[in-house]
């Protein structure tokens, strides 16, 4: 349990609707192999969260997902909280997709509305790119009108677009393409054109990883990058900018 809530990777554009502070602590599993997080960090009873939501960056890659603790600090796991879904890792879960936030996107930023998705849009360049009507993701969900970067260790697999205008924050939702078996692993990221900026990279993910949501930062770009390195095929869906 312990390792795939280290290594699972990271839907749409919205965070946790309900106030939720981000803490920086440490996770501790008891004897029934339930887990708790102490952001007090000493293993003291008073430094578990509970009774609470909470972002946490379970591997501090500088991106949190957000997870339920009942009144005895222990983490809720495949359940459903207060009407959101959680995953069996624990994570708040959209569709079938983690929520993710960047470190310095609030939540009401990140539940902005989306001013514009570019998913149907022609890059305006781009390699080992191809657009989709329907693509069966490898946790069995159906994703529409989106398009797909088929990594390799011998190629570069991005997409450039234009954003014709500043905006504040993206959302990119993305997952493995179904039916694939290959050991390639691989990372999902998006750099800034204007400032030269990586403004999201991923964790290593394989091509059973679950699908992933994240919101980010992406002011002063006037077009973005998004990159699939080394790896295999990998959807993309919901491509937002929020002004």
């Amino acid at each position: 349990m312990r390792k795939h809530l280290i290594t699972a990777v990271l839907a749409a554009a919205c965070a946790c609707i309900m106030a939720v502070p981000a803490f920086a602590g440490v996770w501790l599993q008891d004897n029934a192999g339930n887990w708790h997080y102490d952001y007090y960090g000493r293993g003291v009873e008073e430094g578990f969260a509970r009774n609470q939501w909470a972002w946490i960056d379970t591997d501090y890659d500088g991106v949190s997902q957000c997870f339920y603790f009942d009144e005895n600090s222990v983490m809720a796991a495949n359940t459903v909280v207060q009407g959101y879904t959680v995953d069996e890792f624990g994570h708040w879960t959209v569709d079938g997709v983690i929520q993710n936030r960047r470190e310095g996107v609030s939540e009401q930023q990140v539940s902005a509305e989306v001013s514009r998705d570019i998913t149907a849009q022609a890059p305006k360049e781009s390699n080992y790119y191809s657009a989709y009507e329907t693509a069966e993701t490898d946790s069995g969900l159906t994703w529409t009108n989106g398009f797909m970067l088929s990594g390799g260790i011998d190629h570069a697999a991005y997409a450039i677009y234009d954003l014709g205008e500043n905006y504040s924050y993206m959302t990119i939702t993305y997952a493995p393409k179904a039916g694939q078996d290959v050991k390639n692993l691989g990372r999902v990221s998006v750099t800034g054109v204007t400032t030269g900026k990586k403004l999201y990279h991923s964790p290593e993910i394989g091509v059973h990883s679950a699908p992933v949501s994240v919101t980010f930062g992406c002011a002063r770009e006037n077009a973005v990058r998004i990159n699939m390195v080394r790896g295999f095929d990998v959807l993309f869906t919901k491509v937002g900018l929020i002004k």
